[in-house]
C-alpha cells in the first residue's frame, strides 16, 4: 500500500527532482530539438521542390 500512497516527503522530493530535470532539459535540449525539427522540415521540403522540378522536367522530355 505504501506504493499508491507515498510520504509527503517523498512527494515533495520527486517534485524537486521532475522540476530540475525539466528546468535542464528546457534550457539545453528544448532548443537543439526545435533546430533539428526545422532542418528536417526544411530539407524535406527542398527535396519535395526537388521531386516535384524533376518530374516536370521528365514530363517535358517526353512530350519533344
Amino acid at each position: 500500500m505504501k506504493l499508491l500512497l507515498p510520504e509527503f516527503g517523498l512527494l515533495i522530493w520527486t517534485l524537486v527532482a521532475f522540476l530540475v530535470v525539466f528546468l535542464i532539459l528546457k534550457k539545453f535540449a528544448w532548443p537543439a530539438i526545435v533546430k533539428g525539427l526545422a532542418d528536417r522540415e526544411k530539407s524535406i521540403a527542398d527535396s519535395l521542390s526537388t521531386a516535384e522540378k524533376v518530374k516536370l522536367e521528365m514530363i517535358a522530355g517526353k512530350s519533344t
